[in-house]
């Protein structure tokens, strides 16, 4: 209900600036939420208030999450249409952790497309920039991507390889739940497919408790 009613006063306030400020930072809550009517909402203001501020950093965060939003929906065409624009404002801004991020999840997305080869490539690229931008967490949430791609290719031991140093940097820099959990439901494919079940079912089962 409070989450609500800071929702309802987002798409009240007059002001562009604190619109986008509460929206970047109710944006988060809401994903995790999967309030995705309210987070559109949102997004859809802060889109707004970000051109009519000519803000080119906000108007690149909201094509970003707009474009995981239509992604999880499904909507793959749509979201395709937003991460292209954000890449390219964030490249105009020079900004590395902004391109990170978008490439990360561009990975994701060719990875639905079965677009292996790109899916790599974007991987790849989203480790470069969150390694320039010092972001070594960034790097590990972008590791399920590639390795999803690198087995697409059947090039399993390089995949094996990308998650086993996920999980061991995961530990290492005392990541979330959901983010070692990701990387080991992703080491679990991954051994299974390189004929390891009993180190895939020890992952599985890791996994399986921080999930």
């Amino acid at each position: 209900a409070e989450l609500d009613l800071l929702v309802d006063f987002v798409l009240q306030v007059a002001n562009d600036a604190a619109a986008l400020a509460l929206a970047e930072r109710l944006a988060p809550f809401l994903w995790a939420r999967g309030s995705w009517t309210r987070l559109r909402e949102v997004l859809a203001v802060a889109g707004r208030a970000a051109t009519r501020t000519g803000d080119r950093r906000a108007l690149a965060w909201a094509d970003l999450i707009n474009g995981i939003l239509r992604l999880v929906r499904g909507e793959v065409a749509e979201s395709a249409e937003h991460f292209a624009r954000s890449l390219s404002r964030y490249e105009r801004l020079g900004d590395a952790h902004g391109l990170a991020c978008v490439l990360s999840d561009q990975a994701v997305l060719y990875g639905y497309q079965e677009y292996a080869e790109r899916a790599i490539d974007a991987a790849e690229r989203a480790r470069e920039h969150f390694a320039a931008a010092d972001d070594p967490l960034g790097a590990v949430i972008a590791a399920p991507a590639l390795s999803a791609a690198l087995r697409g290719l059947g090039r399993f031991p390089a995949a094996l390889e990308v998650d086993r140093r996920a999980v061991a940097e995961a530990r290492m820099l005392g990541a979330a739940d959901i983010v070692l959990g990701r990387c080991l439901n992703s080491l679990t494919v991954s051994e299974l497919l390189s004929g390891a079940p009993a180190q895939a079912h020890e992952a599985a089962t890791e996994a399986v408790r921080l999930l």
